[in-house]
């Protein structure tokens, strides 16, 4: 996991995370950030606007998906053209050079 970016969390969310985050180990800590409110700047360092839905602020409208952005099944277990990074690791699992 390169991060996890938990947006517009809660104060209830907030308030377990500091139980829990001592025993947590630092690398995975270093991981892990949970943004308020204000999280745009924060989220697009590390996620492309146009992978990111309007309702979160960003260009993505998943024209294709009939607009919902929430029911499309894009992710990384899937193929895509061009994805390098899939494109390797599925050769790697089929035992292709």
């Amino acid at each position: 996991m390169h991060a996890l970016l938990i947006i517009n969390s809660p104060m209830v969310f907030k308030a377990i995370w500091l139980v829990l985050k001592p025993f947590i180990a630092q690398r995975t800590k270093d991981k892990i950030k949970i943004l308020g409110s204000k999280y745009h700047d924060d989220l697009f360092q590390y996620v492309d606007k146009a992978n990111v839905p309007t309702e979160f602020g960003g260009n993505c409208t998943c024209e294709n998906n009939g607009g919902d952005c929430f029911m499309s099944d894009r992710g990384p277990w899937h193929d895509f053209p061009g994805d390098k990074y899939g494109e390797m690791y599925k050769r790697q699992l089929l035992g292709d050079k």
